[in-house]
């Protein structure tokens, strides 16, 4: 089972990557680094916040997972 800190931590990283990206169309489209700013800490915030909760949605869905049996034998 996946730790929440562990799922936070990736959404970080995964968000980092994703902002940037954003934060790079936005100035190309747009030709201004404020407004890409903008609407790359308005993405990171919104969507940290999504990410996060679907993470821990699907903890909570078995469709998929298979069970290891813990039965040993010596």
């Amino acid at each position: 089972m996946e730790s929440k800190r562990r799922s936070f931590l990736k959404v970080i990283s995964w968000r980092t990557t994703a902002t940037l990206t954003t934060m790079l169309i936005s100035f190309f489209i747009t030709g201004n680094v404020d407004m890409a700013l903008k609407i790359g800490v308005f993405e990171v915030v919104a969507k940290i916040a999504l990410q996060y909760l679907h993470e821990r949605v699907w903890t909570n869905i078995k469709f998929g997972l298979r069970t290891v049996s813990k039965d040993y034998q010596i």
